[in-house]
């Protein structure tokens, strides 16, 4: 079995019951009442399944999730996989794109056209964590959850002039175990 095959089969092993018992726990949480009128509330409205939205990480694409987004619309779940800018179907040159800001425009732009209702689950693998706490900061009432599958979760979504402040004070603090080579 070749590695890559390996890596997928592990990968779909432990995200799709991860995804699937979330899933059940977020409809048992969004629908249930206090006094177990859970049949009662769920015949008077038709409470739909969440929407999830599969955000790629650094060098990936849409495509990435195929398989995650077959299984998931199997059980009957909306899922939306977007290309951020230059990845995957997106056109545009990556040699074109100079802030994080015009990368994420995709999700960003998919979530600003959310109805002020509707919530959705993000979830993102890799540097698509970068994307998720930044649409997280910007969309926090439209989002349900967001799930960080092996990815980058820095505080702001990216590096701020906050977090550069940051590192530069860790660079430049002593430390008295440090050794020094001459």
């Amino acid at each position: 079995m070749s590695q890559r095959v390996l890596i997928t089969f592990l990968f779909l092993l432990f995200l799709v019951p991860l995804l699937l018992s979330f899933c059940v726990w977020y409809r048992s949480t969004e629908s249930s009442d206090e006094h177990g009128d859970y049949r009662r509330i769920m015949k008077a409205v038709a409470c739909p399944k969440p929407h999830f939205v599969l955000v790629h990480g650094y060098g990936g694409a849409a495509w990435g999730w195929y398989k995650i987004r077959a299984l998931l619309e199997t059980f009957g779940y909306k899922v939306t996989c977007l290309d951020l800018k230059s990845a995957g179907l997106d056109r545009s040159d990556a040699c074109d794109i100079h802030t994080f800001e015009e990368y994420n425009k995709p999700l960003i732009n998919f979530m600003a056209n959310l109805s002020d209702h509707e919530k959705v689950i993000l979830v993102g693998h890799s540097a698509g964590g970068l994307s998720l706490t930044d649409a997280s900061h910007k969309f926090g009432k439209k989002i349900g959850a967001a799930i960080y599958v092996a990815a980058t979760m820095l505080k702001h979504g990216y590096m701020t002039d906050q977090d550069k402040k940051d590192l530069q004070m860790m660079k430049g603090a002593r430390c008295p175990n440090r050794a020094t080579l001459i």
